[in-house]
Formats: structure tokens, C-alpha cells, sequence
């Protein structure tokens, strides 16, 4: 299996992720049911403390990457050197390290051929904090990629989730398509393969809400509510965590980009710099668009820059704003 020059191994041709059901950087991916390990296992989508990122690259499974794994990684964005250890910077240092590899070019050239961008999908248990939030709009813009943002909850470290707020709006603002990540949902969840035809990666993950119905019929029609097991207790547990952070990562979410807009987050002196900051990261005219969305966390736009370049007009198009209102 060959080696990157930072020392990682991956999969030399894109056929032989499909065949052979590998992603493209060694290792696994698949996430763990909750009953594994609990709070401290970071790949049950359970943790407290961990972050965790599941890429994908055109639909091929790229990898999974963890925060403070090691040593901080040492990476160029450009000319740019960057050092850091959460599970952006694990990413944007094995992106870098593989994208003159063989497989990485025959997956550009592929899309190339279809006229189609080069899309990265990220699935992440927390959302970015504001500097790899800073760091990935670098990173799009140097590598002239359509990012993917899939969330399970807004990140409420570092600085804060006010601040960490800005940065998602600022991702959101500059050419990001950020939704929720429905761990929940059935129709994804509980699929065996990917389009692609690799292992799904929550193909044991939720294999325990198959079966956590918690009424049952008797043979006289008459519903009855069951005992509930362990598992369905944790699973239980997990569905209100879960709909509970994601509403209120919503909420926040709404509030800053009505106070980015109207400019008025006048609580702190800091945090009226954090919003200058952030604005000058963002695109006023897709701060703008977006703006007029009933819910700027949209399926609808994640869905359309997996075809084509993320622009304004795609933005507008998506949710039938007028540029010439």
C-alpha cells in the first residue's frame, strides 16, 4: 500500500475503494453503535469531548479524522504553513498530502470529464471553531473546491458557541452548504452500502434503532407498550440528545444571523469585533441571500452544489431570491 510523504497510507486507485470496500486513506471508518463504550468512545456520535470528521470526496469515502490524535499536524494551505490538532486540521493535512497522488488525480480528472466540481463532504460531530472555520475558507479557496458541512450540534468550546456561531455564518456566507447531520433518519442511517457501493458508515450505528420501536401489537390488535431493554433506553437517550442539541444549534444559529444582518450585537466590545471579523470573512451579497432563507441550514442547496460550482446565482436559485429585488 503506498505512503503519502507525511507517512499515511492510502488506496492507490479509486476502483480499488469500491472492490475492495476501503476509503481512500487507510484505516476504518465506520461508526459504533452507543452501546460501545459510551461517553469516552468518540465513533459512537456519543461523545462529550471529541469531535469527529467523516470526509468524503465525490461520494468516495476519504476518511475519518479525530482531534488531539498525536503530535499537531504541520500542513501548507498554499504557501502557507498551518499547525493544528482538532479533526479539520488532521483532514486539510492528509488532503494536502494526497492531492498529488495518483488517486486523487484520477478522481479530478473524472470530474473534469463530467464538467462536474470536485465535492468534499464533511460529516462532523462539531461544528468548526472560528480558526478552522478561518482555515477552511482557505482551504476551498486555494483548492477551488464545493464544501459540504453535515453537523450533528454547534461546537460550544474555545471561545463559545456566540463566537462559534460567526464562524459556521462565515463558512455559510462564503461558499459552505451547511445542514444538520440526521443521524436519525432512517432512509440514511440504515443503508448497508453508500451510492458508491463502500460500507455505509453508520451501518452499525444505528442498527439498534432498527429495532427500538417501543410498542408492540398483540394478537387481539391492541397496542401495548413494551418493556424497555438497555438498549432501548440508550436509544431513547440518544434520539432526545440529540434532537435537542440540533434544535437548539438552530436557534443560536438564527439569532446570530439576525444580529449579523442588523447589526445589533452590541453586548460586548469583543464580541462587536468578532462580528467585524466574521464579516469581513464573508460575501455581504451570500451574508445577503441568505439572509432571506427561512432556514439557511438547506438540503435543498446541499444537494445542488454536488452538480455544480457554488455561486451566488446557485445560492438565489435555490431559494427563489430575486438578485434584481
Amino acid at each position: 500500500m503506498p505512503r503519502g510523504k507525511y507517512g499515511t497510507y492510502f488506496t492507490s486507485k479509486v476502483e480499488s475503494c469500491i472492490s475492495k470496500d476501503k476509503p481512500i486513506v487507510s484505516g476504518n471508518y465506520i461508526f459504533d453503535p452507543i452501546d460501545i463504550g459510551g461517553g469516552n468512545n468518540p465513533f459512537t456520535l456519543n461523545s462529550e469531548y471529541a469531535t469527529v470528521v467523516l470526509a468524503k470526496v465525490c461520494g468516495i469515502i476519504f476518511g475519518r479524522f479525530c482531534n488531539n490524535t498525536g503530535e499537531p499536524k504541520k500542513y501548507k494551505i498554499g504557501e502557507e504553513t498551518i499547525i493544528g490538532d482538532h479533526s479539520e486540521d488532521y483532514f486539510m493535512a492528509t488532503w494536502e498530502e494526497l492531492w498529488d497522488e495518483p488517486i486523487m488525480k484520477q478522481i479530478r480528472a473524472l470530474q473534469d470529464l463530467q464538467g462536474k466540481p470536485i465535492v468534499i463532504t464533511l460529516k462532523i460531530t462539531k461544528s468548526p471553531c472560528d480558526q478552522c472555520s478561518k482555515k477552511l475558507i482557505k482551504f476551498i479557496q486555494h483548492y477551488n473546491v464545493n464544501l459540504r458541512l453535515k453537523i450533528l450540534r454547534l461546537y460550544s468550546g474555545d471561545q463559545g458557541p456566540i463566537v462559534n456561531s460567526f464562524a459556521l455564518l462565515s463558512l455559510a456566507s462564503t461558499g459552505v452548504a451547511v445542514k444538520m447531520w440526521d443521524v436519525l433518519a432512517k432512509e440514511k442511517g440504515f443503508q448497508k452500502k453508500t451510492k458508491r457501493g463502500q460500507t455505509h458508515e453508520m451501518k452499525y450505528m444505528t442498527q439498534h434503532l432498527k429495532s427500538s420501536f417501543l410498542m408492540t401489537i398483540d394478537e387481539d390488535d391492541a397496542v401495548e407498550e413494551k418493556e424497555k431493554s438497555n438498549i432501548e433506553l440508550l436509544s431513547d437517550a440518544f434520539r432526545k440528545q440529540i434532537l435537542q442539541m440540533q434544535e437548539d444549534s438552530k436557534q443560536q444559529l438564527q439569532k446570530r444571523l439576525i444580529e449579523m444582518n442588523t447589526k445589533e450585537l452590541h453586548v460586548k466590545k469583543t464580541k462587536a469585533a468578532i462580528q467585524k471579523d466574521f464579516l469581513q470573512l464573508s460575501d455581504g451579497d451570500y451574508l445577503y441571500a441568505i439572509s432571506n432563507m427561512e432556514d439557511f441550514l438547506s438540503p435543498y442547496l446541499y444537494s445542488l452544489v454536488k452538480e455544480e460550482k457554488f455561486s451566488l446565482e446557485l445560492v438565489c436559485n435555490a431559494i427563489g431570491f430575486d438578485l434584481c429585488d
